[in-house]
């Protein structure tokens, strides 16, 4: 696996990790 896939599957995880926080949030979780 490239370096460039890498970067951009951590890059997916983290915006994955922060869209769940953001919609915990917003629902009052």
């Amino acid at each position: 696996m490239s370096e460039l896939t890498k970067e951009l599957e951590q890059d997916k995880a983290f915006i994955e990790e922060v869209a769940d926080r953001i919609y915990s949030d917003t629902n009052g979780a």
